[in-house]
């Protein structure tokens, strides 16, 4: 990981610590640091950069907080494990893991329609591009606080009138099972920390320097075929485990 390429302001108002927490965060976004990777020792970001030891720690620990790296005693510190496959089992609702925990859940349809797929989305989808497919955008909210934007995108062939029921309560697994009659087998996640942009930090109430997570979920059938794909921005803090959400 090469993280020369920027310095630390000494007389910047920003502290010494955030400055190379950006760094290494930049560099994380960048795509120049793999899953499970090392980064650079407190002692080596200290000579790279002419900082205290305390600096570089409060840095790395900044990171281990914002769940973006992990420490292994007496090997380093990584770069968390972005893919994440897992059966649908286990995987509750949005509504139910926030009532679990004691919060009020609430989503935000903000944008839906039936668009045609481009080439790009034909290949995420793996289906032919010019094909309909439904583009739904929507915000989630516990105790009336943001914690994350989704856009995602369903073959239109799969769910036909799915836009005409109620998105802002949507369980989308269970309307798949009872009304579509169709079986989600395997959902996968790809994780990675995110700069966010101007109208995404609002939306999520944040700004633009603090860290977010972008979380890539692909929902399989049973056939193997893909029913979602979906891009979610998160707030630092979300538990992708078995009670991660699914709606």
């Amino acid at each position: 990981m090469n993280t020369e390429s920027k310095t630390i302001e000494k007389n910047s108002p920003i502290p010494a610590y955030i400055q190379l927490r950006n760094i290494i965060f930049a560099q994380i976004n960048d795509g120049n640091l793999g899953r499970d990777t090392s980064i650079p020792s407190e002692s080596q970001l200290c000579k790279m950069y002419n900082i205290s030891r305390i600096t570089a720690r409060e840095a790395i620990k900044t990171l281990v907080n914002e769940n973006i790296l992990y420490t292994v005693h007496g090997k380093g510190t990584f770069l968390k494990n972005p893919v994440i496959s897992q059966d649908t089992q286990s995987v509750s609702s949005f509504f139910s893991q926030a009532e679990h925990d004691g919060f009020k859940a609430e989503i935000e349809v903000l944008h839906k329609e039936v668009v045609k797929c481009d080439a790009s989305l034909a290949g995420q989808l793996k289906i032919a591009p010019g094909q309909d497919v439904i583009k739904l955008e929507r915000l989630k909210k516990a105790d009336g606080n943001p914690v994350s934007i989704e856009l995602r995108y369903i073959p239109f062939s799969m769910c036909p009138d799915l836009l005409t029921k109620d998105q802002a309560s949507l369980s989308f697994t269970k309307v798949l099972k009872d009304y579509y009659k169709l079986k989600v087998q395997e959902r996968e996640l790809f994780i990675q920390p995110v700069i966010l942009d101007k109208r995404m930090a609002s939306l999520l109430d944040l700004n633009k320097t603090e860290a977010a997570l972008k979380v890539t979920e692909i929902l399989y059938l049973d056939n193997k075929k893909i029913v979602k794909w979906e891009e979610a921005i998160h707030k630092n803090g979300l538990r992708l485990n078995s009670q991660s959400t699914l709606t």
